[in-house]
């Protein structure tokens, strides 16, 4: 009754996290050693999957607040701000390790050029105004074609992403909702049977 109530309560509530204690207290209630085993493995799963995609998410914002600095710094010096202020700019807008990283590398530009921010986007900007530095090219171009690198990269991590969907579909797809149809498909079929067999 109890394991009834704890699934029931599971499904109403439709979270992972409530799901996975209404299993683990239900297999609990059964007794013995191996239920707890079992209930302390799931809750081991259950955290190291949540922090991989608190990991994922922060990288997938991280990269998107990248790409919308290194846009933004290419928009500024197009609109005729020299390259600190742009880069100031952008800072501002920035959000999460992308704004402070930025923050961090214009403060250390007061002090000397060459700094790293840790991001491979940042970091490809500082190099294209260093260099345009050294040798007087218009940095607006460079800026340019680093922000449609950066877009192709995007949108290629984009497809690859798009591409692992139909492999992470296949779980649940077998497990959840094929069970259903085959029970809605085949299980007429066999109740007339048995009812024409007399069982």
């Amino acid at each position: 009754m109890v394991v009834a109530a704890l699934a029931g309560f599971a499904v109403l509530s439709g979270d992972r996290y409530v799901v996975g204690s209404a299993i683990a207290f239900g297999i609990m209630a059964l007794g013995g050693a191996l239920p707890v085993v079992v209930c302390v493995a799931l809750a081991s799963g259950c955290i190291a999957w949540k922090r991989a995609e608190t990991k994922r998410t922060a990288a997938v914002a991280d990269a998107k607040s990248e790409l919308l600095a290194v846009e933004v710094t290419s928009l500024g010096v197009a609109a005729g701000l020299n390259y600190d202020l742009a880069v100031r700019e952008a800072a501002a807008v920035s959000r999460g390790a992308v704004g402070s990283a930025l923050d961090g590398a214009v403060r250390r530009r007061v002090v000397h050029r060459r700094s790293s921010t840790g991001f491979v986007g940042l970091d490809a900007m500082e190099s294209e105004a260093r260099r345009s530095a050294a040798t007087g090219s218009p940095i607006g171009k460079s800026l340019d074609g680093l922000v449609r690198t950066m877009r192709r990269d995007r949108e290629a991590e984009d497809r690859a992403r798009l591409a692992r969907l139909p492999v992470k579909l296949v779980f649940p797809l077998a497990l959840l909702i094929l069970p259903g149809f085959v029970l809605m498909t085949v299980g007429p079929a066999v109740l007339g049977g048995l009812a024409r067999l007399d069982l």
